[in-house]
């Protein structure tokens, strides 16, 4: 396998949020009971206007494209989804015509490689798995108080067994070669997994600091009022569920195949499986993987291979509507396909994995609106932890946050390509001065003129990391 094959980058912040004014609200109440193991004095949290309940993260939501949300009588612009879709048929349909024609087969035999080492996969795959049930035996630990969850080594042990499992991932990744496809899935797997790990681990140790000083309060002489109780108890108990009962196999499990990264102790659920829905998310998922590979293989890799023919500009302009079609297919088959068949699987009620991006006159909008899950991932567990435990300010949590995200990102793409050019790490950096720019009087006056701004990044930016990391290989 060629380690450089193609694959378009993304030139936009995917991971790093921004924080919002709605969101502003989910750590304010963050009460910081610092409870060693022996008695001292237990600080009570003032009282707020949210008084007995932890900020609301997850709630019952429809996804926007979804078919349900879209044909709806006050949707003037159904047809326009519809239309779209039978243009990606007939490109489809067209293209298997012409290479049944040329080459007897519709598929191109290279797209068939996908399947290579599929069962070894499986295999590395399901190990990583079983590695992230060390979070799930850790809290049974703490939970029968063999070790205290606020301990320096419980921080030292969390931050080193996350890190232990991503080296092995990406040693064996370097050392396996896989063709690009396979690494990239298997390593944003494995990053998924360890963001999961992460606030499991977390959230349960604030869980049972907050439980323990609550039972410290009752127990105190100067015991405050019950209305401050009450406000502390509820941080570890939601509707039916008290920490430490949330501690069992089948809750990491059921956290595990939830799309969510941020663990909580209850999500929004719905009545049943719909196996209509489910088989419909499932065939959409297969439809949309097979129009990407036919724009790979006939529309992205050939254009690549012109590379010493062609000079970069022309390059670009080239790759501008397959890899804008790509980014787009990639974007509905992961937020809109897989999310909602393992949301329906586990009955998870909250489908609002992307809001309306498209619409973004900036890319601080963007950055919160394309990708929701790990967006609340690291709002909470990076953005709002740095602000709360290292009082930093809110633009250095804000410049940490994105240095974090661009090094995952270059991580994968350098695990892909074989090489470290960290051209996107730096696209990435720039998006910083790039929201300041965006929120000039002219982009507030004239939002039309900022999502033209947002759409001419976002058309131009892929193609051209796609020509830079993929050049070395196809010129020589």
């Amino acid at each position: 396998m060629n380690r450089t094959s193609t694959m378009p980058a993304p030139t936009t912040e995917t991971m790093a949020p921004v924080m919002d004014k709605g969101e502003s609200l989910l750590h304010l109440r963050r009460a910081a009971y610092k409870c060693e193991s022996k008695p001292r004095a237990v600080v009570v949290p003032k009282a707020s206007t949210n008084r007995g309940r932890r900020p609301q993260l997850f709630m019952p939501r429809t996804s926007q494209l979804d078919l349900r949300e879209v044909f709806t009588p006050t949707n003037k612009g159904r047809g326009w989804f519809v239309l779209f879709w039978i243009a990606m048929t007939c490109y489809v349909v067209r293209q298997f015509t012409i290479n049944a024609m040329t080459t007897g087969y519709p598929i191109k035999p290279s797209a068939l490689r996908l399947s290579e080492d599929v069962l070894e996969l499986i295999v590395v795959d399901a190990l990583m798995l079983s590695c992230t049930f060390v979070a799930f035996t850790w809290q049974k630990l703490v939970v029968w108080r063999w070790v205290q969850p606020d301990a320096w080594y419980a921080y030292a042990f969390q931050h080193l067994a996350q890190a232990a499992l991503l080296q092995a991932m990406v040693g064996w990744l370097w050392y396996r070669t896989y063709r690009w496809v396979q690494t990239g899935v298997l390593l944003l797997h494995t990053m998924v997994m360890l963001m999961k790990m992460h606030s499991y681990t977390s959230n349960n140790r604030e869980f049972a600091v907050k439980r323990r000083a609550w039972a410290q309060l009752q127990a105190a002489k100067d015991a405050p009022s019950k209305e401050s109780l009450d406000d502390l108890y509820a941080d570890f108990t939601v509707a039916d569920t008290q920490y430490p009962a949330n501690v069992t196999l089948g809750n990491f499990v059921d956290y595990l195949l939830v799309p969510a990264l941020v663990y909580e102790l209850h999500y929004p659920r719905i009545d049943k499986i719909r196996l209509g829905y489910l088989a419909e998310k499932v065939c959409a998922t297969f439809g949309v993987f097979t129009l990407l590979c036919v724009t790979f293989e006939d529309y992205i890799i050939p254009i690549l291979a012109q590379l010493p023919k062609l000079n970069m500009g022309m390059t670009i302009l080239e790759l501008i509507t397959p890899v804008m079609i790509s980014y787009l297919l990639i974007f509905y088959i992961i937020f809109e396909c897989i999310c909602n068949v393992f949301a329906e699987l586990t009955r998870f009620a909250d489908r609002n994995f992307y809001d309306d991006w498209w619409n973004s006159t900036n890319f601080d909008e963007y950055s919160r609106r394309w990708n929701r899950p790990v967006h609340s991932f690291l709002l909470r567990h990076v953005y709002f932890y740095s602000i709360d435990t290292y009082k930093m300010s809110r633009n250095s949590a804000t410049l940490l946050t994105f240095f974090f995200s661009s090094c995952l990102h270059e991580l994968v793409i350098i695990m892909v390509v074989g090489r470290v050019r960290m051209y996107l790490f730096i696209l990435q950096m720039l998006q910083i001065p790039l929201i300041y720019l965006g929120r000039l009087w002219i982009f507030q006056k004239y939002p039309l003129i900022g999502n033209a701004t947002f759409w001419l990044g976002m058309i131009s930016g892929p193609p051209m990391l796609t020509v830079l990391y993929c050049r070395e290989n196809y010129l020589h």
